[in-house]
């Protein structure tokens, strides 16, 4: 039967881990593991900003930005789809995004 459940809060993000249950008697020991689950806990957002920023003007309108990756694959956290570039003007509070 049902026999409970329990939550661990201790797991790193888009980490894949394998679960497995065994019962445990006083008398008798440990039984034979369960078979092995295989778990991929959610992605979330990089704890780390991209480095090495250059941005250089190549014209009167048009700003070259560029960027190394993360680099540390742990503070990823999931896949990296695309990089956004924000930037304001330096009289103003207007803000605009760009997606790379």
């Amino acid at each position: 039967g049902d026999v409970g459940s329990t939550v661990t809060d201790e797991l790193r993000a888009y980490t894949t881990y394998e679960v497995t249950v065994e019962a445990v008697s006083d008398i008798r020991g440990t039984s034979r593991p369960s078979e092995t689950r295989r778990v991929l806990t959610p992605q979330t957002s990089a704890r780390e900003a991209p480095g090495d920023v250059i941005a250089e003007a190549e014209s009167y309108t048009e700003i070259s930005v560029q960027c190394s990756g993360l680099s540390n694959c742990r503070l990823v956290n999931g896949q990296i789809t695309q990089y956004r570039v924000q930037y304001e003007t330096y009289s103003t509070t207007e803000t605009r995004d760009y997606t790379l």
